[in-house]
């Protein structure tokens, strides 16, 4: 189990669980075989959002996404108006209990197939503690041009986890 999974775990079990009506409506695992292992959608409101410099909380939306990739990255992309979303990812994930720290080494902004993806040096913290409220935070200090998002969840995340490898069934005699 990665840091990132073992993260999510304690923030479920921190009593982030989520709603039983959620539970039914959403699918219930990742399918086997892609770059994703784990999905956690958080709802709340952003409290910040200034990016390259420029205060854009007022088209910040109502949700953060936590992913976590094959081979050990992490990620928190943070929602934005009209389809857009800023996307912090990097590696070096360390959990300690419900908290997530990450080193971001990849800035991507933007919608579409193309958004705009920078080399940048800075971190993500996901922190549980407050179990009615996670307190989602990235930051990448640039002089002049700093990017820092932060989100105070508001509700229970919906998660999602890697569905097991389908068992190989012996040939038919």
């Amino acid at each position: 189990m990665t840091p990132y999974t073992l993260a999510l775990a304690g923030l479920l079990a921190a009593g982030l669980a989520l709603p039983a009506r959620a539970q039914t409506l959403a699918p219930p695992c990742l399918p086997p075989g892609g770059d994703l292992t784990s999905v956690a959608k958080f709802p709340g409101r952003c409290t910040r959002a200034l990016h390259e410099g420029v205060d854009r909380t007022a088209i910040c939306g109502g949700t953060v996404t936590a992913v976590g990739y094959r081979g050990g990255r992490s990620g928190l992309a943070f929602e934005l108006a009209a389809g857009a979303a800023v996307t912090f990812t990097g590696r070096e994930a360390q959990a300690d209990g419900p908290v997530l720290k990450f080193k971001v080494d990849t800035l991507t902004a933007g919608k579409g197939a193309a958004p705009a993806k920078s080399t940048v040096k800075g971190a993500c913290v996901l922190d549980a503690t407050d179990k009615a409220a996670a307190r989602i935070a990235c930051a990448v200090p640039e002089a002049g041009r700093e990017t820092r998002y932060e989100f105070v969840a508001t509700g229970k995340p919906e998660h999602w986890k890697t569905c097991p490898a389908p068992e190989a069934r012996p040939a038919a005699p």
